[in-house]
């Protein structure tokens, strides 16, 4: 079923966590992968730009993640949230001459907010897990490949030489939210083929 909703916006959020219950009847997973990212460096970077970000990338999943376990503790039967961060979260990262900081500051922020909900949560049997990815050849990244400077940068960082996959961070947010992992919660899982381990 798909439901087109603004995470950025509470009563959104809320009609498609209630259009979603009402047709399957329940909820058990979440997985907060809502984001944007823009590249306009610092001293360039206006409010609403800055506050565009924020609110989908961090603000985005809150909602999300508040919607979703409202429903499921008042169905009582527990479930899991994997809330999507990125490297970017723990390190900056730059081919060139500007970073995203208004895209590290909201991912940054998805990190504590998986810790606290998960602390939250844990009386209600919902964990709360989140997958820090590298760089994932999708669209959402550019055109990586058409691009030999953003390429070398990408693989001096990474010790598995190549780019992640959709399917890489996709087998990864299964397992998070299966009960092969019963026993984690509030742990933030680098899926970045290296990247952070220099």
């Amino acid at each position: 079923m798909f439901v087109h909703a603004d995470v950025s916006r509470k009563a959104e959020v809320e009609a498609l966590v209630a259009a979603a219950s009402e047709r399957f009847g329940r909820l058990d997973y979440l997985v907060n992968n809502a984001g944007i990212v823009t590249m306009t460096p610092f001293l360039d970077l206006p409010e609403e730009e800055w506050d565009r970000v924020v609110d989908i990338d961090l603000k985005g999943q809150f909602l999300c993640a508040q919607a979703f376990s409202r429903e499921v503790i008042r169905q009582q039967h527990g479930g899991a949230i994997v809330n999507i961060g990125t490297v970017e979260s723990e390190v900056v990262s730059a081919s060139g001459e500007h970073c995203q900081v208004h895209y590290s500051a909201a991912k940054g922020g998805v990190k504590m907010l998986t810790k606290g909900i998960a602390f939250e949560l844990a009386p209600y049997n919902i964990r709360v897990n989140g997958i820090n990815p590298g760089t994932i050849e999708t669209s959402f990244a550019g055109d990586i490949a058409g691009s030999p400077q953003v390429v070398e940068h990408l693989m001096k960082r990474a010790l598995i030489k190549r780019l992640g996959q959709p399917a890489d961070i996709a087998r990864v947010a299964w397992f998070l939210l299966s009960d092969d992992a019963a026993y984690m919660t509030g742990t933030m899982v680098n899926v970045d083929g290296g990247w952070l381990t220099q």
